[in-house]
């Protein structure tokens, strides 16, 4: 046992007679192998011998680290009251430590550090400890964060809030400031003012200047006051401005705007070229050349001269004078007046308003476009010859057409939407809405010219176009006893979003009523049914209702037809779409006798827009039971 212990403090002695064999006989002096001896050389506890460890009799270690005044500890200093630094010079204070030093510097820089003591935000750090009153902070001092997820950043503080202890940055940082986060305010730099005037070229103040610098400083701010009047100087931008008092005998930017002498010749400046109010035409500047000439002058030179003066006469050959107008049948050919003519020039002359006078009455001339033309006053020709004139031929064809049979189509309606603005001729049709639905006329070129009726997208909502005029679509008065035996109305339809419509509202054809739907009775018209068309009419309730033999696409355009007529003793309705007939109703206990309006209503059954553009529409009458297209 007693080997084994040798070894092992031969190990820890690092005795160089130890090289892994078998230990030697050791000698143990308890005096300064003893584990209490070799605690007592490190002078880990005070009073320690000294001796053995460092037989110099020099201090211990624990001196060196602690005991001494100029120990390490002593010299890096405590956090504790003991570290104010009072000493005026920094170097060769001993006793100044290095927090001792560091505090001195953060008491130059006016920082003060502290630890947050709950959860801010990235823009807020909150501090009980803070004691100071509220906005003492604001604009003055940085916050650097010392520890946490935002270590090394910084933002100026602006905003402080004593109730809550709650300060306000910015920039926000990343992060939220978290509680227990070591941070430092720091003073934010000032600004300083110099002296008035100063000479000092240091910081970036003395290149600013002082509020009360004068236009002899040399300072930014300085160098922004006006000159002195007329100054010759020529070194900063405010000598080549000026002064407001700066005469045109100066030769600053101000200076230069000023007008120059009245005609003066000086050609230097802009002032010079534009000139004086008071410049004459005999002057060259661009003011006096603007000026008018003498009366009917022959120079040449300036603009002025040829554009003329407003007493020139057409004896001169300025512009104005070249406008006016000609002697009356003046031969001339020389400008465009002679061309254009005088008011009272008359047939026998050769200008544009000459040759707009009508000819004498049967003239054989045919040398102007009104011989062709004629005079009112012409004979009847009905004869062809290269001597007559167009008037004289109408006459002809206006008797003619006075003997041709009188036409048996009686034209009551034609709207083609042919205007250049989206309102509706409410002269001829009559619109109403509910919600925010609209009837507007459609002038864009993607499709024929039309009207639109859209609904608003809220259930319920509806559009409505009818004419003013009512129409006679009582076919049982369709006899000998009167002129009418027919009544057709045609029109151009397109449907979009279909199943936006209410099938059991929706009608576009003949209704005896302005408010008429669907559901209204005395109607002949086309109606939906599970959103496909039907050909419908009701006679006070009793109706017929039929599927088109033809069933178009409602999304494309189509040509919608209804004709009314009396067929012997029966009456007729038929309904023809893109000129196929598609159904014939007949029993007359379901077609109506009544004045209808040619109507169009559209409303919406879903949460959403129902809309029907209508193209061409027209409607004729005939005095025979034939129709236009049978």
């Amino acid at each position: 046992m007693d080997t084994e212990i040798k070894r092992v403090l031969r190990q820890i002695m690092n005795r160089s007679t130890f090289v892994g064999g078998v230990p030697t006989s050791e000698t143990f002096v308890n005096t300064t192998d003893s584990i209490e001896a070799i605690a007592d050389a490190l002078g880990i506890v005070v009073g320690g011998a000294g001796g053995g460890f460092e037989a110099d009799g020099t201090p211990s270690l624990y001196d060196r680290l602690i005991g001494d005044t100029d120990a390490v500890i002593e010299r890096i200093g405590s956090d504790n009251a003991n570290n104010s630094f009072a000493s005026g010079t920094v170097i060769s204070n001993r006793d100044g430590s290095t927090l001792e030093r560091l505090e001195f510097l953060m008491a130059i820089l006016g920082a003060t550090s502290s630890t947050t003591t709950a959860l801010g935000t990235t823009s807020t750090f909150i501090d009980s400890a803070r004691t100071e009153a509220v906005d003492y902070w604001n604009s003055r001092v940085y916050f650097v964060q010392l520890s946490g997820t935002n270590v090394g950043l910084a933002s100026r503080v602006v905003d402080f809030d004593d109730v809550t202890d709650t300060g306000t940055i910015d920039p926000a940082l990343p992060n939220a400031i978290a509680s227990g986060v070591t941070y430092v305010l720091i003073a934010a730099p000032g600004d300083n003012v110099p002296p008035a005037n100063s000479t000092d070229n240091i910081t970036f103040h003395d290149v600013i200047g002082s509020k009360i610098d004068t236009n002899a400083g040399d300072s930014i701010l300085a160098r922004q006051l006006v000159p002195a009047a007329d100054s010759a100087t020529n070194i900063n931008t405010r000598d080549v401005v000026g002064n407001k008092t700066d005469t045109n005998a100066g030769n600053s930017i101000l200076a230069r705007q000023l007008v120059p002498a009245a005609d003066s010749v000086v050609n230097v400046n802009i002032r010079d070229v534009v000139g004086n109010k008071t410049d004459t035409n005999a002057g060259n500047s661009l003011f006096a050349r603007l000026l008018i000439p003498a009366t009917d002058s022959a120079t040449n030179i300036s603009v002025r001269d040829v554009v003329g003066s407003k007493v020139d006469t057409n004896a001169g050959n300025s512009l104005l004078a070249r406008n006016l107008v000609p002697t009356a049948d003046s031969a001339s050919n020389i400008n465009i007046r002679d061309v254009v003519g005088n008011k009272t020039d008359t047939n026998a002359g050769n200008s544009l308003l000459a040759r707009h006078l009508i000819p004498t009455a049967d003239v054989t001339t045919n040398t102007n476009a009104r011989d062709v033309i004629g005079n009112k006053s012409d004979a009847v020709q009905y004869d062809v010859a290269t001597t007559r004139s167009i008037m004289g031929y109408l006459k002809a064809i206006k008797n003619e057409i006075k003997e041709l049979k009188r036409q048996s189509q009686y034209p009551v309606l034609s709207e083609f939407w042919a205007s250049d603005t989206t309102a509706i001729d409410l002269n001829i049709w009559a619109t109403a809405v509910t919600g925010t639905s609209t009837v507007t006329r459609q002038v864009d070129t993607s499709s024929p010219m039309r009207a639109r009726l859209l609904t608003s997208a809220g259930i319920g909502d509806d559009a409505r176009l009818r004419t003013v005029v009512l129409f006679r679509a009582s076919p049982t008065n369709y006899t000998t006893s009167f002129t009418q035996k027919r009544l057709s109305v045609a029109w151009e339809g397109r449907f979009t979003s279909v199943a936006n419509f209410d099938n059991a509202t929706f009608i576009m054809g003949l209704t005896s009523t302005t408010a008429a739907t669907r559901a209204t009775t005395n109607i002949i018209g086309f109606g939906l049914l599970t959103d496909a068309l039907r050909q419908v009419t009701d006679n006070g309730g009793v109706e017929s209702e039929t599927v088109p033999s033809v069933v178009p696409t409602l999304t494309d355009w189509n040509e919608y037809r209804i004709e009314i007529t009396r067929i012997g003793a029966t009456n007729t309705v038929e309904f023809w779409i893109n000129d196929t007939l598609t159904g014939t109703h007949n029993t007359a206990a379901n077609i109506p006798d009544a004045n209808m309006y040619l109507s169009f209503f559209v409303e919406t059954d879903a949460a959403a827009t129902a809309q029907l553009d209508v193209g061409a529409v027209t409607a004729w009458i005939s005095d025979t039971d034939l129709g236009t297209y049978d």
